[in-house]
C-alpha cells in the first residue's frame, strides 16, 4: 500500500514537472515569476499562482500522507528538497504568501519552515 502510494506521489510530481517544461510559455512565466512575482501581469500572476497552488496541493498531500503513516518521511526527501527550491526564489515567497490561506495551517507552517531552512 504505501508503495502504490509514493508512486502515485511521484508520478504527480513528474505530471506537472513534465507539463511545465514541455511548454516554453510556462517555463518563461515560471522563471521570471521566481524573480519578481509582482512585475507581472494580472493574468500572468493568476497563471502562475495556480500553477504554483497546484504544485502546493501535491506537496500537501505528501505532507499529510506522511502524517498519518501512509508514506515515511525519509522516503520523500527528494520531493521535500523540490518543494523547498519550488518555494525559496523571491517571486515564489511573494506568491506563497497571497495564496498562504488557500492552504491548511499544518501545511502553510511546514512552508515557512522550509523557507527559514534556506535562509
Amino acid at each position: 500500500m504505501r508503495a502504490s502510494a509514493f508512486q502515485q506521489v511521484v508520478n504527480s510530481f513528474a505530471a506537472i514537472s513534465f507539463d511545465i517544461a514541455k511548454d516554453k510559455k510556462l517555463v518563461d512565466l515560471y522563471l521570471r515569476a521566481g524573480k519578481d512575482f509582482a512585475a507581472l501581469d494580472e493574468l500572468e500572476r493568476a497563471q502562475y499562482s495556480l500553477m504554483l497552488l497546484s504544485f502546493l496541493r501535491r506537496a500537501e498531500n505528501v505532507f499529510f500522507q506522511t502524517e498519518i503513516r501512509m508514506l515515511y518521511a525519509e522516503h520523500w526527501s527528494g520531493i521535500r528538497e523540490s518543494i523547498k527550491a519550488i518555494i525559496a526564489p523571491p517571486g515564489a515567497r511573494t506568491c506563497l504568501s497571497e495564496i498562504k490561506d488557500r492552504l491548511n495551517p499544518e501545511f502553510s507552517a511546514f512552508t515557512s519552515e522550509l523557507i527559514a531552512e534556506r535562509i
